[in-house]
């Protein structure tokens, strides 16, 4: 999978495949990783798949204007970030969010559990900064430094802080 994410890999698969087939491969790749990435940061599985469905409409309208994307995963995070903000924008704006109906199905009730184990994890990375946060969640899903320095549009070295001063946080606490 060396290479996949780079521009060669997407100039040779958009001359030998449509833009639709393109980003169902990537699909298949990336949405689990967007997705958890959205989850994390939005706090509302019904949200962060929407948004989720969105970061590949975009892409999908990104390919069909024959535009040239350098780092593919990097861009996929900088427009899930993008859009992650400007939901947790809207939902401060209308105030507090509205709580998904918790017994609706047993997926939901399987999530209640297990949210519950990991309470303290959770209440824990809260008191991170919103940066320090959103480091550690897009290192958690494999995003190199100058990927997350990328996406947050801050410096390598900024990078490198604030997983510092996170994991140094989440040490003292667990």
């Amino acid at each position: 999978m060396n290479g996949w994410f780079d521009a060669a890999w997407m100039a040779e698969s958009l001359r030998s495949r449509s833009a639709r087939d393109v980003v169902a491969e990537v699909y298949r790749h990336l949405q689990s990783p967007v997705y958890s990435y959205l989850h994390a940061t939005v706090g509302s599985r019904v949200e962060a798949e929407d948004l989720t469905q969105e970061v590949f409409v975009r892409l999908h309208q990104e390919l069909q204007r024959g535009k040239a994307i350098r780092n593919l995963r990097s861009w996929m995070f900088s427009v899930a970030h993008n859009l992650a903000m400007d939901a947790c924008r809207r939902e401060t704006h209308r105030g507090v969010l509205a709580e998904e109906d918790l017994v609706q199905t047993a997926g939901q009730e399987r999530d209640l559990i297990e949210g519950e184990r990991n309470r303290k994890m959770t209440a824990s990375l809260q008191r991170l900064s919103p940066r320090e946060r959103q480091c550690l969640e897009l290192r958690a899903e494999g995003l190199r430094y100058r990927e997350i320095a990328d996406v947050l549009q801050v410096s390598v070295a900024s990078v490198q802080s604030f997983l510092a001063r996170a994991v140094s946080k989440l040490k003292e606490e667990l």
